[in-house]
């Protein structure tokens, strides 16, 4: 199957193998399980979707039917404000990596939606539209300059 994120009405379309019989696993609209703001969307190898924006709840996870599992920063300690993502990606360990445009920085979360990990931009001029990390764990960053950054994560 084949998954597309819509901008106007935000939607998380699937298609068949065949790019047939389009189906909204997740539908616009603000609040938990919906999407307002979204930037992209990432599959894990456990079949969840990630899904990455500017709305009120920067990034999501749901099942493969659309089915809402949890947001990002749901169980944080402390007051959470707001931030937009634009780019989200998911590495071999099935950490979930989302860029933070408003304060320059890479989220990384674990399936539960907890906040793992924070690691800052390699420049203020790093302003992701896309990210994908590669077998051998290194993380491309695409920007909206069309420039490409290169990150080494090692086995972290």
């Amino acid at each position: 199957s084949f998954l597309v994120l819509t901008d106007s009405p935000e939607q998380l379309i699937m298609f068949d193998s065949n790019w047939a019989r389009p189906r909204i696993i997740v539908k616009s609209g603000s609040g938990k399980g919906k999407l307002i703001g979204a930037a992209a969307c990432a599959e894990l190898p456990s079949s969840r979707l990630a899904v990455a924006g500017s709305g009120d709840y920067p990034v999501q996870l749901f099942d493969r039917t659309g089915r809402f599992i949890t947001a990002g920063d749901w169980n944080s300690a402390t007051p959470q404000s707001s931030w937009t993502a634009s780019a989200i990606t998911v590495d071999y360990r099935e950490r979930i990596w989302v860029a933070d445009l408003t304060n320059l920085k890479f989220r990384l979360y674990d399936l539960t939606g907890t906040l793992i990990d924070v690691r800052p931009f390699s420049s203020p001029a790093v302003r992701p539209v896309d990210m994908a990390i590669t077998s051998d764990n290194q993380l491309f960053v695409m920007n909206d300059n069309g420039r490409i950054d290169i990150y080494d994560l090692g086995e972290q």
